[in-house]
């Protein structure tokens, strides 16, 4: 697997405090989450295999449904 930085959109973070990062950024790296980051603490691009901009999205963890009405 490769390497890959998501930046520009608004990451909403699950640390225990909630933080949402607007224009903000993460890497990811062998299919795991490495790092997140505000916009001014973004990184250079070199060394990421993908590179996306998703100016004007939302990042956000994927959820579970643990409770459904089939």
């Amino acid at each position: 697997m490769g390497s890959a930085l998501f930046h520009g959109g608004t990451v909403l973070t699950v640390d225990k405090d909630d933080h949402v990062l607007a224009g903000g950024w993460l890497s990811v790296r062998d299919g795991r989450i490495t790092a997140t980051g505000s916009r001014d603490t973004t990184p250079g691009t070199d060394g990421f295999d993908d590179v996306h901009d998703l100016t004007g999205h939302l990042v956000m963890p994927g959820l579970v449904n643990t409770h459904t009405h089939s």
